[in-house]
């Protein structure tokens, strides 16, 4: 049951209210240099729910234009019944090839976890869609004890600590999602 709590919590969450405000203070200044065209939003899939329910608005109004990639085909099907065909949202399978395409002036990554499920050639994937002066936005939650109790149903998810003092929990620290984001 671990996808489905992962969902609902992601979904249905305050724990990402603060990430998901800022990332609507991106789009809002990026959408400012642009109007009246969209800003073509770019969403990484792990963690996309909460950040699509963020976008709606932003798509009711014709302000974005989104696309989520993923890398399981599978999954981007279940994501595509689950958002249904009338969304206006556009899916992207990638695999680690994938450097040609649509381009986007934001890209969207909820990191809860491996940032790019631990494959940084789909961190270059993404990087390379980007418009000159795009944006690459990933939204990292704080330390939370909650968070990990909720959502620390494996024995992996203890194995690695994002503050020596504190040895819980697997989201990685800022100094290893910044190496990533370089590496992109």
């Amino acid at each position: 049951y671990r996808a489905q709590l992962l969902e609902q919590f992601e979904t249905s969450t305050l724990f990402y209210a603060p990430l998901l405000e800022r990332a609507a203070e991106v789009i809002d200044a990026i959408a400012a240099t642009m109007k009246p065209d969209p800003v073509k939003v770019l969403v990484f899939e792990p963690g996309c729910l909460a950040v699509i329910r963020m976008l709606r608005p932003y798509m009711v109004d014709h302000r974005v234009k989104v696309t989520i990639a993923g890398t399981d085909r599978k999954h981007l099907d279940y994501l595509a019944a689950r958002i249904g065909p009338d969304s206006g949202i556009e899916l992207l399978e990638l695999n680690k090839d994938t450097s040609s395409g649509p381009s986007f002036n934001l890209a969207l990554a909820l990191s809860t976890d491996k940032l790019f499920n631990g494959d940084m050639d789909f961190g270059h994937a993404i990087s390379a869609r980007l418009v000159p002066n795009g944006a690459f936005v990933v939204m990292q939650p704080p330390v939370d004890f909650i968070f990990d109790l909720l959502l620390g149903l494996t024995e992996d998810w203890y194995a690695r600590t994002i503050d020596p003092a504190f040895p819980i929990g697997r989201i990685p620290d800022s100094e290893d999602t910044r190496r990533a984001l370089v590496s992109a």
